[in-house]
């Protein structure tokens, strides 16, 4: 808003001089907090991915009044709700709120919203420390990560195919104008050197595929 401009991406994680990649990151695990909350411990806590079956939510709803029933540990820790003494935001990951306090608890009937058969579930941010990628100006952006799945092997489609949804959250105090959203992505069908690029600008995608009858040597 003040005509300066913020970036956060990656591709390698090399940084501008091409360090190791890996090493030069801009995104960071777990939500956007107060920056004296940033820490070892919670950089540990956050550097984790959910990973949950519809079959177990389900079974977890039909049993969580049970006599001696314990939740599976992904159940049992889904990020539902933030630490707002570290500067957390309230509500995290998406939950059915079975008695509506907005307070997720497993044993009370809460369960994690999944999407699809089985998903996976994380959440990174670009406020942690500085952009070692780009260099860029932090936008205090949290990013929520979910890649899923349905299981329909009868359906050619569906069968192979994984489903990545993000939520993108403006956790500053800036409102961004000119504001620009998008992925890199490392196509690398098997052998690297002798794959093509499509796209589909009418379905708004993109393919790659193998440029050889013979992948590779």
């Amino acid at each position: 808003e003040s005509d300066s401009l913020h970036l956060a991406a990656e591709r390698f994680r090399q940084g501008p001089l091409y360090s190791p990649a890996g090493t030069k990151p801009d995104f960071y695990a777990g939500p956007v907090m107060d920056s004296v909350s940033y820490s070892l411990h919670t950089d540990t806590t956050w550097n984790y991915v959910w990973n949950l079956r519809k079959i177990d939510i389900e079974y977890h709803k039909a049993h969580w009044h049970d006599a001696g029933y314990q939740p599976i540990h992904d159940i049992r820790t889904w990020p539902g709700n933030g630490d707002v003494s570290l500067g957390q935001a309230a509500q995290l990951a998406p939950f059915y709120d079975a008695n509506g306090d907005g307070i997720y608890n497993p044993y009370e009937g809460d369960c994690p919203a999944i999407r699809g058969d089985q998903a996976l579930f994380f959440i990174f941010n670009d406020d942690r420390a500085d952009h070692l990628e780009t260099r860029g100006k932090k936008l205090k952006a949290e990013i929520h990560g979910m890649a899923y799945a349905f299981d329909l092997p009868g359906d050619s489609a569906f069968s192979k195919t994984i489903f990545l949804n993000y939520r993108i959250y403006n956790r500053s105090m800036h409102t961004y104008r000119e504001t620009y959203m998008g992925t890199f992505t490392d196509l690398e069908v098997g052998f690297a050197q002798d794959d093509y690029l499509l796209c589909d600008v009418g379905r708004g995608s993109y393919i790659g595929y193998n440029g050889n009858p013979v992948d590779g040597n």
